[in-house]
């Protein structure tokens, strides 16, 4: 609840900002309440569902991610054409503040009462690993600069991250050694399945939202498609995952491990296929690219996501489920904080010399990479 109303004041102080900085502002808070949203509700499934239930669960969350990702840009495509400029982008920020007192006013009634904690609050807050969130965070922001500088600052910045990093892995030996609430336990840090499940979630999950910020950036900046339309060239995208994430638990019930693997193999295949048409530069290639690869990509999209989530959980131990749910979150919003960098950067930096297309398939191939690695990982596992 409390990230909930979080996320809906940030996204109404930023519908009445004067400036980008506020904006910005406003933007960090509300990823900050969504982070505090987005753990509970995969632990709440570790702890109320079980077995095949759980799988159909994470469907179901899946699913309604999917029907986000279709509605909310179809809806933020229309605002935008149909109102003034300084108006559109504004009742975009403004439309979560209703959902947010529907969905808190629900929240009370049907989530189910949290157990109580010894020492209240204030023992919960002591049992916040403060110095292990710090460690990562910087070594991940050390990280996310890293990737858009060049050179001496570079080298730097990496050599900082993977210190960081290593100091996090020590720390939190030291933490779990003295009784206390590690960020990652280190029975799962031991856990071949659980680390290997939640590598393939980073990487699918970060190129993901990379490739659909890149395909954004390049049909309204490169092609002067109106937001609109370039919302409505994404839709078969977002239908095919619906569709796949309805289907997932079946994936997963009946083929385990390797019907991921395979999806994911057959995703990498059709991946390859629309980042080749985009970059012909050819329009009705482009289109059919998005439209018809995409459409593909999505469906496996929706069939392998919510089926690697549920067996990857699956493998946390008795009484971390709530761990291993949040540091599974954590993982995937780390790659995609470091993916929009990355695609980004790599667009309009490319971009600023070469056609629009040919920046598109530079950037797009990260995307290439890390589905082959997911791919492997998950044949690994």
């Amino acid at each position: 609840l409390l990230g909930r109303a979080l996320f809906a004041r940030a996204g109404f102080a930023a519908a009445l900002a004067d400036d980008t900085t506020t904006v910005i502002i406003a933007r960090l808070v509300q990823g900050f309440g969504a982070g505090i949203v987005n753990p509970q509700v995969l632990g709440l499934f570790q702890d109320t569902f079980h077995g095949i239930m759980r799988s159909r669960a994470l469907s179901g969350y899946t699913t309604a991610g999917s029907a986000a990702g279709l509605v909310g840009p179809l809806g933020g495509g229309i605002l935008l054409t149909v109102l003034p400029e300084d108006t559109g982008w504004r009742l975009v920020f403004l439309l979560a503040v209703p959902l947010a007192v529907v969905l808190i006013v629900s929240a009370v009634f049907v989530l189910p009462r949290p157990s109580a904690v010894p020492g209240g609050a204030r023992g919960a807050l002591r049992q916040v690993d403060a110095v292990g969130v710090v460690l990562l965070g910087t070594g991940t922001l050390a990280l996310l600069v890293a990737a858009v500088s060049a050179g001496v600052l570079l080298a730097a910045l990496a050599a900082a991250a993977a210190a960081l990093f290593v100091l996090f892995a020590l720390w939190e030996r030291r933490v779990y050694a003295r009784g206390g609430a590690a960020v990652l336990h280190p029975e799962l840090a031991r856990n071949r399945g659980y680390l290997l499940g939640t590598a393939v979630a980073a990487l699918t999950f970060g190129s993901a939202l990379g490739i659909g910020l890149l395909t954004t950036l390049f049909l309204i900046e490169g092609l002067g498609y109106s937001p609109f339309a370039a919302a409505l060239l994404l839709t078969p995208r977002a239908l095919g995952m619906v569709v796949g994430s309805m289907l997932s638990w079946r994936l997963a019930r009946r083929f385990g491990r390797s019907g991921i693997t395979w999806v994911l193999g057959l995703a990498l295949i059709v991946v390859t296929v629309e980042i080749a048409l985009v970059t012909t530069g050819s329009e009705p290639l482009i289109v059919l690219g998005i439209l018809g690869a995409g459409t593909l990509q999505g469906f496996f999209s929706g069939l392998f996501i919510p089926s690697n989530q549920s067996l990857t959980l699956n493998e946390a131990p008795p009484g971390v489920n709530g761990v291993a749910a949040g540091f599974f979150q954590l993982s995937q919003r780390l790659a995609a904080a470091l993916a929009l960098s990355v695609y980004a950067g790599t667009y309009l930096a490319v971009g600023a010399n070469m056609p629009a297309s040919f920046a598109f398939g530079a950037a797009a191939s990260i995307t290439i990479a890390a589905s082959l690695g997911a791919l492997l990982i998950s044949a690994a596992a």
